[in-house]
C-alpha cells in the first residue's frame, strides 16, 4: 500500500509523519520529496511514459519535485523540523543518495512499460535499502508513506494513477497556516528557507495565498466525501490535543491495528531534542491570535469572509480599504501576466 500525507505548508504533515514512524511494516520517506506532486505538475506525462524518457524524468525531478533535497540532506547529514516558530529539532540523516539514485534509474531501464505507479513504487521500494545503514534490511515492508507539498491537483492525480492508495490530508485554519509561515525564520544550513525573510502578510494577501489555502482545503473535503475509503481529513489541532484518539481514527481508515508507537513522536526511532517546555504534541503553539497583530487578524478575517468586501466598509473601514488596495494590485498583476502570455503566443 502507498500512503500520501498531504497538506499545505505548515499544516502538520511532519507531525503526522513522525507519529507513523516506527509502525511495523511501514517505511516513511524522510523528507517532503514531492515526487507525486512532480508527476502531477509535469505537462508531458503521457509522452514521458510512452517513450520511457529517462532524461525527461530527470527534468521532472529537478523542476517539479523536491527529489534532490534528499541529496542535500545526505551531504549535511542532518534534517531540521519545526516544533513551533521558535523551536527547531535536529535529527541525524544517514542516506546514501548516490547509490539510491543509480539503483532507481537502473530499475527504470529494466521496466518494459512505464506508468506513474510503477515509477513511484520503484522510488519508494528502493529508498529503504540505502537509508541509515540498511536498518530496514531485516524488516519486511508492506507500506510506503510519502509526504508531499501543496499542489491542489496532486490528490486527484494520485487517485487516478495509483491503485491501493490512501490519502491522509492535513487540515488547519488558513489564518493559522499563514501566521505560522510568517513567523518562521530562515533555518541555518537550509538555503531554501531564505525566502522567509521576504514573506509579509501583504505579500501573502497580494498573491491570493489565503484564498488558495481555503479553496484547497474545501477541495480535499469534497474528495473525502467522494472517496471516503481513500481520502481522510486529519485535523491538526485534534492530532495535537487528542493524539491517541485521532491516531485510532487513522488506523481504522488505514485498516491497520493500533500500536502504542503511534502516540509517540520520533524520527527513525529517535526522539526530538527540544527546549524545556516545548513539545510537538499536546497543544497548538502557533496561531494567528498569538502571532499576528489585531489589525492583521482583521485583514485575514476580511480576506476569508464570504461576504462582499463593500459590506465591511462601514464596520471595518481601515481594514477594508487596505484589503481593497491589495486586491486591486493583485488584479492588475494578473492582467499584466495575462497580457504577457498572450503576447508570447
Amino acid at each position: 500500500m502507498l500512503i500520501l500525507i498531504d497538506g499545505y505548508l505548515a499544516t502538520g504533515k511532519t507531525t503526522l509523519r513522525c507519529l507513523l514512524d516506527g509502525y511495523p511494516g511501514f517505511f516513511l520517506s524522510p523528507v517532503q520529496d514531492a515526487l507525486i506532486g512532480g508527476f502531477s505538475q509535469y505537462g508531458k506525462i503521457p509522452e514521458l511514459l510512452a517513450e520511457r524518457d529517462s532524461l525527461g524524468l530527470r527534468r521532472l525531478l529537478v523542476k517539479h519535485s523536491n527529489f534532490y533535497v534528499l541529496e542535500e540532506y545526505a551531504w549535511r547529514k542532518i534534517v531540521k523540523y519545526h516544533a513551533s516558530v521558535n523551536a527547531i529539532a535536529d535529527f541525524d540523516f544517514e542516506f546514501d543518495f548516490e547509490s539510491y539514485e543509480a539503483e532507481c534509474f537502473k530499475r527504470f531501464r529494466h521496466l518494459s512499460n512505464w506508468s506513474v505507479e510503477s515509477l513511484l513504487r520503484i522510488f519508494y521500494e528502493t529508498m529503504p535499502k540505502h537509508w541509515n545503514n540498511n536498518v530496514y534490511i531485516n524488516h519486511p515492508i508492506t507500506t510506503y508513506v510519502m509526504w508531499d507539498m501543496h499542489h491542489i491537483n496532486t490528490p486527484s492525480f494520485l487517485l487516478n494513477n495509483v491503485s491501493d492508495v490512501k490519502i491522509l490530508s492535513m487540515s488547519r485554519p488558513p489564518e493559522d497556516i499563514i501566521a505560522t509561515r510568517l513567523g518562521r525564520k530562515p533555518v541555518s544550513g537550509n538555503f531554501r528557507s531564505r525566502y522567509r525573510n521576504k514573506l509579509t502578510l501583504e505579500s501573502q494577501l497580494s498573491s491570493g495565498e489565503l484564498q488558495a489555502i481555503a479553496a484547497r482545503q474545501k477541495h480535499l473535503k469534497g474528495l473525502s466525501i467522494e472517496y471516503p475509503r481513500q481520502v481522510h481529513i486529519v485535523d491538526f489541532g485534534e492530532l495535537l490535543k487528542n493524539t491517541e484518539t485521532t491516531m485510532r481514527q487513522i488506523c481504522r481508515f488505514l485498516e491497520i491495528d493500533f500500536h502504542d508507537c503511534l502516540s509517540d513522536f520520533t524520527f527513525n526511532g529517535c526522539k526530538p531534542n527540544l527546549p524545556s517546555g516545548i513539545s510537538f504534541l499536546g497543544e497548538v503553539h502557533d496561531t494567528a491570535e498569538k502571532l499576528l497583530t489585531k489589525s492583521e487578524q482583521k485583514l485575514v478575517q476580511l480576506e476569508l469572509s464570504e461576504s462582499p468586501l463593500i459590506s465591511s466598509i462601514l464596520k471595518e473601514p481601515t481594514g477594508a480599504a487596505s484589503l481593497l488596495k491589495i486586491r486591486l494590485r493583485r488584479r492588475i498583476r494578473s492582467l499584466r501576466s495575462a497580457i504577457r502570455r498572450n503576447e508570447a503566443l
